[in-house]
Formats: C-alpha cells, sequence, structure tokens
C-alpha cells in the first residue's frame, strides 16, 4: 500500500479501515491503545479519543504498525509508524507507503534506476 496525492494505491490486502465522523483510519500491523482489543476497536477508540489532539492522542498507541489517518473533509492525510520504528514504511517526494517497490514502480523507476555502488556498500554493512 502506498499513499500520494491523487489516493490510496496497490496491495491493500493486509490493510484494515474503519471511519468515524469525518475520519478514515486505514492501518497494517498489530496496534492497540492499553485497556482496548487490538485492531478495530483501539482506532475506534482512537479517533473518538481526539484526533484533534494528534501528537498527545497517539502516545497512546502501542504495538508494531503503519496508520495513515485521513481527514475525509479537508483531505489532509497523516502517516506514520509505532515509535519503536519496526514496522517499515517508505516515501518519497509524492508518497509515502509500506511497500518501496511498489512505490519505486510508482516513481517509473526499475532495476536500471539502481546504482550498483551504495548498493553494494550498504550489503557490506548488513
Amino acid at each position: 500500500m502506498f499513499v500520494s496525492s491523487s489516493g490510496i494505491h496497490g496491495d491493500s490486502s493486509k490493510v484494515e479501515i474503519a471511519r468515524i465522523d469525518e475520519w478514515e483510519a486505514h492501518w497494517a500491523g498489530f496496534i492497540y491503545m492499553e485497556g482496548t482489543p487490538a485492531g478495530r476497536e483501539s482506532i475506534v477508540r482512537f479517533l473518538q479519543e481526539g484526533v484533534r489532539d494528534l501528537p498527545s492522542t497517539s502516545e497512546k498507541l502501542r504495538g508494531i504498525y503503519y496508520l495513515l489517518l485521513v481527514d475525509r473533509v479537508s483531505g489532509t492525510g497523516y502517516a506514520f509508524i509505532d515509535p519503536s520504528g519496526l514496522y517499515h514504511a517508505y516515501h518519497t517526494r509524492s508518497a509515502t507507503g509500506t511497500s518501496i517497490l511498489e512505490l519505486a514502480a510508482a516513481n517509473g523507476l526499475g532495476p536500471q534506476d539502481i546504482a550498483p555502488e551504495p548498493l553494494v556498500g550498504q550489503l557490506c554493512r548488513t
């Protein structure tokens, strides 16, 4: 899954969705708030408790996740991952998402665009 100014694209088979009022939440992974079952119930609670104060409310989220919040009225979107950084997300100048391959393909990039020297350097470090 990836998100650009033209909408949400790609493989959404592992993405769940919840809508409350003007807010829409798309998430992948394991997400919960203490005292609430993981998944949809925690997201609904999150949306009800105050998306207006996103920084402090998002601190209450736990798990390993990618979360995209969309204000359906303004079209503004917020994408973030768990604070530990265990769920990987990627971004370009125009999109964000959970698949680097989908983002590359959407930007017209392929194997011919890989610079071999930095790739080999990265592989040697891992």
